[in-house]
């Protein structure tokens, strides 16, 4: 049986869990045996239990007792130590032989449990001597180390300190050089600003009374070149005007010659459908009055329904195709309108 496993840390097996951990094994490590034994026993009985059945089949085939013809003898019975023995020779207690089969197998089991155990606790004792001197010399290894840390950190801490200060006195006197040398410059730079100061004042003034006249020049030419640009918007958008009411004026003739040749077009359909319908009507009249032909009349209702279905499509679709060309039109037209005033407002800036 494997020993468990073994944990560095300090105690980290106690008994409760060194126990439990034993068990665990020394139960998964019996399981097959204790099969074993069980299947042995249901064997062993189902055997004897054969047996009896047998030896009592053969008793009752062999024994010629009849209760209605025999009676026992008054004071009958096997009453001395001679007939005790020949009756127990001739009927066995299998009771007593059964009781002592299982007394001997659980005799062995006990032994068997007992060797189990006493090695447990030898391989616990030898497991526990070798446990403690393994934490024992962990935790010594684990002091010195600690110890020899501790110097090699109080060292460094030495160094980093004197390294510190060394530092800290080299930033001090570069500090007190640089500060001595930035007042220095602020000096400079505040006599050099207030030079700046007053060349820039007088080039303001100059270039105000500059900006002064030309902004006076400007707004005259300005107000000269608006009001030319006005008279010139004025008249474009005059003609612009005259131009886009002659376009759609143009345009609307243009929908209304076309949707007054759509409807002739559908008209002189209609009319056509209307005749060719008519035409076959009197041309089955006449095939009928001549061939002596009875239609039913479910059979020419159906036609005409067909017939009528066929004209209610086709003028679906007539109306669908002018709407469709109803709607192009009108997109042609937004666009149009639309690219009109993109134009304007990218050619007559300011209207």
């Amino acid at each position: 049986m494997p020993l468990p496993p073994l944990e560095e840390a300090p105690r980290s097996m106690t008994r409760r869990n060194y126990l439990v951990e034993r068990n665990r094994l020394r139960v998964s490590a019996y399981a097959p045996t204790r099969k074993e034994l069980e299947e042995e026993d249901i064997r062993m009985a189902q055997t004897r239990e054969e047996r009896r059945r047998n030896m009592l089949n053969s008793w009752k085939s062999q024994s010629m007792y009849n209760p209605d013809l025999t009676r026992p003898l008054p004071g009958g019975g096997p009453r001395s130590k001679r007939m005790k023995e020949a009756a127990t020779l001739k009927n066995p207690n299998y009771y007593r032989i059964v009781k002592e089969e299982e007394a001997q197998l659980k005799a062995e089991r006990t032994a068997m449990y007992r060797a189990d155990v006493l090695q447990q606790l030898k391989d616990r004792e030898e497991y526990l001597r070798k446990w403690r001197e393994d934490e024992k010399a962990y935790i010594s290894s684990l002091v010195e180390s600690n110890k020899e840390q501790a110097r090699k950190l109080e060292e460094r801490e030495r160094e980093e300190a004197r390294a510190e200060k060394e530092y800290m006195n080299r930033m001090r006197e570069s500090n007190l050089r640089e500060l001595e040398q930035k007042r220095m410059k602020e000096r400079e730079r505040e006599e050099y600003e207030l030079s700046l100061i007053r060349t820039v004042q007088a080039r303001e003034k100059e270039k105000a009374e500059t900006e002064e006249r030309r902004a006076r020049d400007i707004k005259q030419m300005m107000r000269r070149e608006n009001e030319e640009y006005h008279r010139s918007i004025k008249k474009k958008q005059k003609e612009d005007k005259a131009r886009e009411e002659a376009e759609l004026k143009a345009i609307l003739e243009y929908n209304a010659t076309l949707a007054e040749r759509e409807r002739q077009e559908q008209k002189q359909r209609r009319d056509q459908y209307k005749t060719e319908f008519e035409e076959t009507i009197e041309k089955q009249k006449e095939f009928f009055r001549t061939h002596n032909y009875d239609e039913p009349p479910e059979s020419i209702r159906e036609r005409n329904e067909k017939a009528a279905a066929a004209l209610a499509l086709i003028k679906k679709e007539e109306r669908l195709r002018l709407a469709d060309r109803r709607r192009e039109y009108r997109q042609e037209l937004m666009q149009q309108i639309r690219e009109k005033q993109e134009w304007q407002l990218a050619h007559i800036d300011g209207v």
